[in-house]
């Protein structure tokens, strides 16, 4: 049978609450005697850093216009040009604006199940991984959102899914290794793991498309 909520887990709320955010894992697992890494699946499955942005936009009037004299928004209505998503990227190979995204693209974002911040990254990766089997091109952003497409080389597509790859299978072993210590810990139930088959699914197709191309 599943354990019980630990009532740590709300306590570590009202610290991190309390302290505006402003203190780490290592700090609240100390005072509640847990283990750090309990403290971290806590805030990625209860949404720590959404909750206390929500709170301070509440609480805020100031308005989001560029400093004075910035025309990076210009023309744009006092915002970010569109498809600036500044927040929604990653190194593993190019930057994803998620407006800018076709639509049936849009859709296979949304379609791949999200549960927590950290399977949020996994989404990310998963789509760009498909992307790069399934598009002859890319589009990148430049500062003022401006888009720039060319043709991907065979090179820079093969070097691109070895690498978000290997950045998916480190993201969903510490996945699992969280899970386990929260598991440990009397924390409930672990979360389905997002390794389904989705990667080996596309391990498949890329050597296919390697396979027709020589």
């Amino acid at each position: 049978m599943p354990r019980g909520r630990s009532p740590n887990r709300d306590k570590a709320f009202e610290i991190y609450k309390q302290h505006g955010g402003k203190i780490t894992n290592r700090e609240i697992a100390a005072r509640l005697d847990e283990d750090e890494k309990v403290i971290a699946v806590w805030k990625n499955r209860d949404k720590w850093n959404v909750v206390q942005q929500k709170k301070k936009e509440r609480c805020t009037t100031k308005s989001r216009g560029g400093q004075p004299g910035n025309k990076n928004a210009v023309g744009h209505g006092g915002t970010g040009p569109p498809g600036n998503k500044n927040a929604v990227k990653h190194g593993a190979y190019e930057q994803i604006y998620y407006e800018a995204l076709p639509e049936e693209e849009q859709s296979l974002f949304d379609s791949i199940p999200d549960s927590d911040d950290l399977n949020g990254e996994i989404r990310l990766l998963r789509l760009k991984l498909s992307r790069l089997i399934s598009r002859g091109d890319i589009t990148t952003f430049d500062m003022f959102g401006g888009a720039h497409t060319r043709e991907i080389t065979e090179a820079e597509r093969e070097k691109g899914i070895l690498e978000i790859t290997a950045e998916l299978r480190k993201l969903i072993k510490t996945k699992k290794q969280l899970e386990l210590a929260v598991l440990k810990a009397g924390g409930g139930e672990p979360d389905e793991t997002d390794d389904d088959g989705f990667m080996e699914a596309l391990a498949g197709t890329a050597a296919e498309d390697w396979t027709d191309e020589e």
